[in-house]
C-alpha cells in the first residue's frame, strides 16, 4: 500500500474520532422542601474520572453534611467543593431557611478529558405546603474530542509516517 492513501486514512481518522460528551453532573433534589426543613441534594458526576465540583449554595441555607468522603470536601462559606476520582454520584444535606429563597449553581471540572462546565442551576424555594422539590433536568454539556481516540489517530499517522520514511 502506498503511504499516500495511508496516511488519508489515519488522517480520516483522527477527524471523525468520536466526540466524547462529557457527562455534565445533573442535580436533582429530594425530600420535602419546608422552612427550616433538610433535603438532599445529588449530583450525578459518573462521567468525571479525575476532576472537581463545586457548588455555591444560596444565601441563608446551610450545609449540613455529605455523604462524600471527608477528606475530599471542602465547605467555605457557601461554596462546598468536592474532589471527584472515579465517583458516581455526589451527596449532600442543606437545611432552609425559615425564610427564604434562592438558587443553587455549580461548576465543574474534568482533569483526565480537559473539560469543563458548569451544572443548571436550581431554584429553592421553601413553602409551609409539603411537596417534593423538583429536580433540575437541564445539563450543561461541555462537547470535546475524546483523548483516547485522538492518541489513537496520532500514533497511526506518526507509525504511518515512520513507515514511508
Amino acid at each position: 500500500m502506498k503511504p499516500g492513501p495511508l496516511i488519508i486514512s489515519c488522517l480520516l481518522l483522527a477527524l471523525l474520532s468520536v466526540p466524547a460528551l462529557a457527562a455534565a453532573p445533573e442535580r436533582t433534589v429530594t425530600g420535602t422542601l419546608l422552612p427550616g426543613g433538610e433535603f438532599v441534594i445529588t449530583l450525578n458526576v459518573s462521567g468525571i474520572a479525575v476532576g472537581g465540583l463545586v457548588e455555591t449554595i444560596p444565601e441563608g441555607f446551610l450545609f449540613f453534611s455529605s455523604t462524600h468522603p471527608p477528606g475530599r470536601v471542602s465547605v467555605a462559606d457557601r461554596q462546598v467543593s468536592f474532589a471527584l476520582l472515579d465517583d458516581e454520584r455526589v451527596s449532600y444535606r442543606l437545611r432552609a431557611p425559615t425564610e427564604g429563597d434562592g438558587v443553587i449553581t455549580g461548576y465543574w471540572e474534568d482533569f483526565v478529558a480537559g473539560e469543563n462546565g458548569t451544572v443548571a442551576p436550581t431554584w429553592l424555594s421553601p413553602t409551609t405546603e409539603p411537596r417534593e422539590a423538583a429536580a433540575s433536568t437541564i445539563p450543561a454539556a461541555a462537547p470535546g474530542f475524546s483523548v483516547p481516540g485522538t492518541l489513537l489517530a496520532l500514533a497511526a499517522i506518526l507509525f504511518a509516517w515512520g513507515r514511508s520514511g
